[in-house]
């Protein structure tokens, strides 16, 4: 049984010298570890980390993945080889995807950067109803709308620092195969599961990170790994 993180953000994140994820690779085994997730996909921002990745992270099954910058806002897809510029048109980049035969997912709707009421427009394999750093009205929301819209729904953390990782998963039985976990995933066959939502303490560290680089505000980077056993 694959548990796995949907959306989950790297080191590779940090890009033109803008700080805004602390998860590096010593962070993501540690959280993993702990956490009991055994797979991710690793969706940086614009930018294709698996094969940077893969070579690092050999005890987990990685979905290669990105988050898509697109006019209207941010896109997942998975499966693709071939990068998707940013900034095209959202249904542009859907049909980018979908010509890499790859799964195309809506994160956070109703929130930044968020696609808000185009959703169901792009025909997505799915949409955030959970995302842990979101606030709970907003999920609530995403959850409305797609069971309105007759849409499939998933989960994801957002991960971008040690707390989130494995705040939600989707549960998929199959072998740890690319194609295979993908057309589970197109098809449905998955299981939501909520673990928690970043608090506020959680939210100002990062934000503390992401606007100051301020690393200190984190302690040891193990001190922040929690243990999701109930």
């Amino acid at each position: 049984m694959l548990k796995l993180d949907l959306h989950v953000h790297s080191s590779y994140s940090n890009r033109h010298g803008h700080l805004e994820c602390f998860n590096n690779v010593e962070v993501i085994r540690q959280a993993t570890k702990k956490t009991g997730i055994n797979a991710l996909s690793i969706t940086d921002h614009d930018t294709l980390s698996y094969n940077k990745l893969k070579p690092k992270l050999k005890s987990l099954f990685l979905l290669p993945g990105v988050e898509i910058s697109t006019k209207q806002g941010h896109l997942l897809a998975y499966g693709i080889k071939e990068p998707i510029k940013p900034k095209l048109d959202v249904f542009e980049a859907v049909a980018r995807v979908r010509e890499q035969n790859g799964l195309v997912i809506v994160p956070h709707p109703f929130s930044f950067k968020g696609l808000a009421f185009r959703t169901a427009k792009l025909k997505p394999d799915a949409v955030e109803i959970f995302n842990s750093i979101n606030f709970s009205t907003l999920d609530k929301l995403s959850e409305y709308y797609v069971k309105n819209n007759n849409l499939k729904a998933c989960s994801g953390s957002d991960s971008h620092f040690p707390l989130t990782i494995g705040a939600t998963y989707v549960e998929v039985n199959c072998e740890p195969k690319v194609d295979e976990v993908i057309e589970h995933l197109r098809k449905g066959r998955f299981k939501i599961k909520i673990i928690r939502r970043a608090g506020l303490i959680d939210k100002l560290r990062w934000a503390g990170f992401a606007l100051f680089g301020a690393k200190k505000l984190f302690l040891r980077e193990d001190s922040l790994l929690i243990n999701h056993e109930k």
